[in-house]
Order: C-alpha cells, then sequence, then structure tokens
C-alpha cells in the first residue's frame, strides 16, 4: 500500500514537471528522482516512458525522442518499498487530445472498469480478463490488446496469479494483482491504464489510487 502511494505522489510531481523537447531517458530520470524523493527505495522494475508512436510498443525502453505537443505518454512505473513493490501505468497527451485519442482513450478505460467490476473472491482470473476483452471485441479492437490483463505483485513485480485467458487460478482475498488493458496502434501510438488492486469477499481496493480522467498536460 504504501508503495503505492509512493507511486502516486511522485507521478502527480512529475507530470508538473514535464516540459517540451524533454527526451524520454530525461524523463526516465525525472520520475526516478520523484520516486526516491517521495520515499521510494528504488525502483520495483525499469520504467516504462514513451511517447508518441512509441507508445505503441508495450514494453518500450526510454530513448532519445523528444516529446511534442499532442503526443501520447504512457508511463509504467513502480516504486519499492520495504521490499514491496508497485505497479500502475497512466496515459497522458501533452498538450489537448484530439478526439481519437480521446475515443481510444475512453474504450481503455471502460475495458479496465468492467474488469475491475469482476474482481471478487471467488471468481475466475479468465473472467477477469475476458470482461475487457468483451468490451474491446465490443468495438472490433480485440486485435489491439496483445497481452494478457494483470498479474500478481507483492515482493516481486511479477507473481502469480495471472489475469489472462489461459489462466486457471481463481483469485482470493488478500491477493494483490494489476489490471492493466491497453490498445496499441503500430505508427499512432498506444493507451494503457493500470492499477494494483487488493482483492477482497466483495470485490476489490483499488491501492494506486490516482486520477483516471485523460489529463491534458
Amino acid at each position: 500500500r504504501r508503495a503505492c502511494q509512493i507511486s502516486c505522489k511522485a507521478f502527480k510531481r512529475f507530470l508538473e514537471c514535464l516540459r517540451r523537447n524533454n527526451n524520454e531517458k530525461e524523463m526516465d530520470y525525472l520520475l526516478l528522482g520523484e520516486l526516491l524523493a517521495c520515499g521510494a527505495e528504488g525502483l520495483a522494475f525499469p520504467t516504462i516512458i514513451a511517447s508518441g508512436a512509441n507508445s505503441s510498443l508495450c514494453h518500450a525502453v526510454p530513448g532519445e525522442r523528444r516529446l511534442q505537443k499532442g503526443d501520447l505518454l504512457l508511463c509504467d512505473f513502480g516504486a519499492r518499498y520495504r521490499g514491496y513493490c508497485a505497479d500502475m501505468t497512466r496515459t497522458v497527451v501533452f498538450g489537448k487530445a484530439d478526439e481519437l485519442q480521446k475515443v481510444r482513450y475512453n474504450i481503455v478505460l471502460e475495458a479496465q472498469l468492467g474488469a475491475l467490476n469482476q474482481i471478487k473472491a471467488g471468481v475466475s482470473c479468465q473472467k477477469v480478463d475476458q470482461a475487457a476483452r468483451t468490451v474491446f471485441k465490443k468495438y472490433r479492437l480485440e486485435d489491439y490488446f496483445v497481452h494478457g490483463l494483470g498479474h500478481g505483485v507483492g515482493l516481486q513485480t511479477h507473481e502469480a496469479p495471472r489475469l489472462s485467458p489461459s489462466s486457471c487460478a481463481t483469485l482470493q482475498a488478500g491477493m494483490v494483482v494489476t489490471v492493466e488493458p491497453g490498445l496499441y496502434f503500430p505508427g499512432w501510438g498506444g493507451i494503457r491504464i493500470e492499477d494494483t488492486v487488493k482483492v477482497t469477499d466483495s470485490g476489490c481496493e483499488i491501492l494506486t489510487d490516482f486520477s483516471k480522467k485523460l489529463l491534458e498536460l
């Protein structure tokens, strides 16, 4: 929980510091600095900072591309605190979002909310994954969701159970998992929204409690 709180606080400070022409490597170091300043022991995993068309790469490595007005900016990161990991992703627009960015963002958000609504103890991980895929299928975009919905997180960033079409696991109260649907369009960009959540008997508690409204910076 504390690792997630640190991650959210640091990300808010990071967004306030962004400037046009920051390159992805610079933004990577900037976010690291904010995480450490907010109390992180270090990173839970190597941060993904991807701007513009680079955001269509699920596991993009920060490079030399510079941030420009109108870019999608995908940030996948997490603090490590007392050995425990956080994992969250937010996608923002640097400048004013165009209509296609808004539409696609809202579809991803709809998929995430649909999956979150399925989470509670006793529900199969496969069912939660399918909830997100059903939304993408409704919009005929299922082919652009190219990874599993989520995974357990704790002392390691990736732990059991997996939320995927092939998972045989069932959620239990107290498990902590990620929910991270995304759409990725080569040459255009990608959008992912990810939260770390705790499974309860009646639903889930979102630990990465950062706004999911599409932010225009």
